[in-house]
């Protein structure tokens, strides 16, 4: 069954007590954000379309057919789950349960989003809402105003994305360039000039740098099976980043001005495919701190964030992504007591994916399967 999961962040959310009564919010309105309400009755209504749609994949995945595709682990698993949502309900008088939790933390974000673009004076595409549109499109119990409000909150979140690299000078783009800069163990980078190739034609290179022949040159006209490391022969990789620990061991070491070369493990193009043995032949080119106001620093950051945008409207995940979080924790947000405390607001861009269990179809093997003997 489809349903929405994101990750969640400690954003800074006001849960407002009430002795007697919450006449704060009033019976109709579940939260404030800077002030605008959300009503209860949108967070319970919502609430309900998303169980109703868990229920709806339920009764499909729990079909005898589909659940012949499964192993017996799969198929307690999904039961498990299944079970428990049949059992869900949704109090409007009461609404402390998961999915009505998980509607207001949707509708917050959704709001956090369109606020955020029109402080920015920013709208959403027309690739945006197609993006969103093919998200939602799974839902099958939405009704045409729930399905607006979702898709319209996911491309504000997607367009909230794609705008704020270009105001990284207002208050929001400020705030996502400080969590930027805060997610880097070190912006010293380890840099190194050279070409890389499979281990299995290194012989060519190395009788050129036996000769003398330089790192200068080698880049200049890479050997056959040789190409140019990063940008035009030259990468710099933040220390703790993925590069391997071989080839930013030798980045580190500027004392050395003779050509290096390092031999490590690349790994295969998916869980199957062996790894493969490859080869740098490089100069290290000293350590390079990235500032953090300088246009280099903006353009990281800007690749960053988009990067994040594209992988989430395809569908993935969006946890390095700060743009979200840092528009949350800009917000004034209250939650009223009747739906619950020690709220950790969902601050990635919300989308539908598959559910938990079962994640993948294991073939059962059939009376003619045999081990031979």
């Amino acid at each position: 069954m489809k349903r929405f999961v994101s990750l969640t962040v400690g954003a800074a959310v006001l849960v407002s007590g009430c002795l007697s009564g919450c006449k704060s919010f009033g019976d109709d309105n579940a939260a404030t954000i800077d002030g605008k309400a959300i009503a209860a009755s949108q967070v319970t209504g919502l609430a309900k379309v998303l169980l109703a749609n868990d229920q709806s994949q339920c009764t499909q995945a729990l079909a005898p057919a589909q659940l012949s595709q499964y192993s017996a682990a799969q198929v307690t698993a999904l039961q498990e789950q299944c079970q428990e949502i049949s059992e869900a309900v949704v109090d409007s008088h009461r609404a402390t349960g998961k999915y009505a939790r998980q509607s207001l933390q949707l509708l917050v974000q959704f709001a956090v989003a369109e606020d955020g673009l029109r402080d920015l004076k920013e709208t959403i595409t027309t690739a945006e809402r197609t993006a969103a549109a093919s998200q939602v499109a799974s839902l099958k119990t939405l009704s045409k105003a729930d399905r607006g409000l979702i898709e319209e909150g996911l491309a504000a979140q997607s367009a909230l994305q794609r705008a704020i690299v270009d105001h990284f000078d207002s208050k929001l783009g400020r705030a996502v360039l400080d969590a930027v800069y805060a997610s880097q163990p070190s912006w010293d980078n380890l840099c190194g000039k050279g070409i890389i190739g499979l281990a299995s034609d290194r012989a060519a290179v190395d009788a050129e740098v036996a000769k003398g022949t330089t790192i200068e040159e080698l880049v200049a006209t890479p050997p056959t099976g040789f190409q140019l490391l990063g940008d035009g022969g030259k990468i710099c990789t933040p220390k703790g980043g993925t590069a391997p620990a071989e080839v930013l061991a030798g980045f580190a070491d500027t004392s050395k001005t003779a050509i290096q070369s390092v031999e490590f493990d690349q790994a295969g193009s998916d869980a199957t495919a062996a790894p493969t043995k490859e080869v740098v032949f490089f100069v290290a080119g000293g350590e390079q701190l990235v500032k953090r106001n300088s246009a280099e620093f903006k353009t990281l950051a800007a690749q960053s964030i988009q990067q994040a945008a594209q992988a989430a409207q395809q569908g993935g995940s969006s946890a390095s992504s700060p743009v979200m979080p840092a528009a949350t924790k800009l917000a004034v947000i209250k939650i009223d007591p009747r739906f619950g405390s020690g709220y950790n607001l969902t601050t990635g861009i919300v989308s539908p994916v598959e559910p938990l269990v079962p994640t993948t179809t294991t073939a059962k093997p059939t009376a003619s399967t045999s081990t031979g003997g």
